[in-house]
């Protein structure tokens, strides 16, 4: 997929700004900066141009027998972001890899009754993230037995990371473990793919100083 071209045409495309960023494993904003623009920029599934990604992406989707594409349904949510992400990333699979994406745009509770169920191929969820700090995010899709989990992936690795980053209270330490949880992440093994960020705005008291509104990807 190309996260850039999702940022500029559904997050940046209102008259009043941009209100997004490109999606990552873990939260931009707030007192830590694990995956910095300028390593994204080299890093396979958001460098720029695109044409290796997609070269390489079709290499493997011939070694796992799909030189042809494939078929498959995404649920989501019948929100108007949902739906036009989802519009996007249907095209994109499509023309980049030979993906046939069908969209199952359903109400809110019966997206997360197939989502828990595994009903379809894909799904487009959503991460509201209450605070900034990366364990928030990673409590939320890696824990076991939830419905952004709903196959209960786990890796012993992430999982010892997990645990050592709450007890940790040196914000160097705390960055390294970060840092070491998305290098798992980028293998590409996971439940969860990023997309993008989205901030949809925030009300607060006018005497509130130093306060960033978290996005949700």
């Amino acid at each position: 997929i190309d996260r850039r071209e999702i940022r500029d045409v559904i997050m940046c495309a209102e008259e009043f700004g941009c209100f997004g960023s490109e999606g990552t494993f873990l939260p931009q904003k707030g007192g830590f900066n694990v995956e910095p623009s300028d390593e994204l920029a080299q890093e396979p599934g958001w460098r720029q141009p695109k044409d290796q990604d997609f070269a390489e992406a079709k290499t493997l989707m011939a070694a796992a027998g799909y030189a042809d594409g494939s078929k498959v349904t995404l649920n989501l949510s019948s929100s108007p972001v949902s739906v036009r992400t989802s519009e996007l990333l249907a095209e994109q699979l499509r023309s980049n890899i030979g993906l046939d994406v069908t969209l199952d745009v359903v109400d809110r509770a019966s997206y997360g009754a197939k989502a828990r169920e595994g009903a379809e191929n894909m799904d487009l969820g959503s991460s509201g993230v209450i605070i900034t700090d990366p364990s928030d995010y990673l409590n939320q899709h890696f824990s076991t037995g939830t419905q952004k989990n709903p196959e209960n992936w786990t890796d012993d690795g992430l999982t010892a990371i997990i645990a050592a980053q709450a007890e940790e209270r040196d914000p160097s330490a705390r960055l390294k473990l970060f840092q070491d949880a998305v290098k798992i992440l980028r293998k590409g093994e996971s439940h969860w793919v990023p997309v993008s960020w989205g901030n949809s705005g925030a009300l607060m008291d006018y005497r509130l100083q130093g306060y960033v509104v978290p996005e949700s990807e």
